[in-house]
This record gives structure tokens, C-alpha cells and sequence, in this order.
């Protein structure tokens, strides 16, 4: 008896099924997964013509038209707000702070905000702005509204 056993098929692998699932469970996480973005408090700036861009900035402070703060996006307490500024210096005396205040915060608000910030150690205070354009004819206005 003579068998051939050359005659076999080669075996082939077929991995279309496995590629299906492969797809049907990639769609099912990416519908089913929830993405998580952190914001801090959202800021509308004054505007400035005449500001500078900083390349570098370590430590943001935000006050919000409700007057609530946060720090590096997390919310603090005025009450907090020294002890964890000087806490931030200490391991870096050179940061800049940059103070994120809203254009509709009173001014002695923001003024305390700076004074906090330079008894706490801050070394250079950055004000946060939004650029206006300005043009060769245009001459820096007061803002309108209520003094």
C-alpha cells in the first residue's frame, strides 16, 4: 500500500474572523470609555497691545469672575493660597508666576492676588493678557463703561 502523501493541501490560517473581533472590540471601547479632560477655571483676560510673550511659566495662579482661585488648574483657598505659593518657591525661588486674573475681577482683587503672591516670595510676576492688534494710526483708548 502506497500512499501518497504528497498530495495534502498546504494549511492556511484564516485570520479574517479574528481581525473582526479585533475591530468590533476596539469600536466597543472607544464607545463605551469615558474621556476625562481637567480645566481649571475658566478666565476671560484683559486684552494688551503691548505685552510680551513668556516662553516659560511654572506656577499659574487663576482668579475667576466669581473670585474663586485655583492653582496649577486646582482650586485653593484664598485662606490657602500663601502657604501653597511659598511652599511652590521654596523648591524653585526662580519660578515665575503668572496671574491669570479675569477682566472682570475689581481691581483690588487682582492687587491682592500680586500682594499674596510677593509675600509668599515670588520673584517675577507675570500678568496674564490676550494680544489686541493695534495699528500705526490707532492711539491707546481708556475702556468705556462705569469707572
Amino acid at each position: 500500500m502506497d500512499f501518497d502523501r504528497d498530495r495534502r493541501e498546504p494549511i492556511e490560517l484564516n485570520i479574517t474572523p479574528l481581525i473582526d473581533i479585533v475591530f468590533l472590540l476596539l469600536i466597543f471601547f472607544l464607545l463605551t470609555s469615558h474621556f476625562f479632560t481637567e480645566q481649571g477655571l475658566q478666565v476671560q483676560l484683559p486684552g494688551s497691545r503691548t505685552g510680551q510673550k513668556v516662553e516659560r511659566t511654572e506656577i499659574v495662579v487663576s482668579l475667576d469672575d466669581q473670585e474663586r482661585l485655583s492653582l496649577n488648574d486646582e482650586p485653593v483657598a484664598w485662606t490657602e493660597l500663601e502657604d501653597k505659593l511659598r511652599a511652590m518657591l521654596a523648591r524653585d525661588p526662580a519660578a515665575t508666576v503668572l496671574l491669570k486674573a479675569d477682566r472682570s475681577v475689581r481691581l483690588d482683587r487682582a492687587v491682592t492676588l500680586m500682594d499674596t503672591a510677593k509675600a509668599a516670595g515670588a520673584q517675577k510676576l507675570v500678568l496674564a493678557t490676550t494680544p489686541q492688534p493695534i495699528d500705526g494710526n490707532e492711539t491707546l483708548k481708556a475702556p468705556s463703561g462705569n469707572p
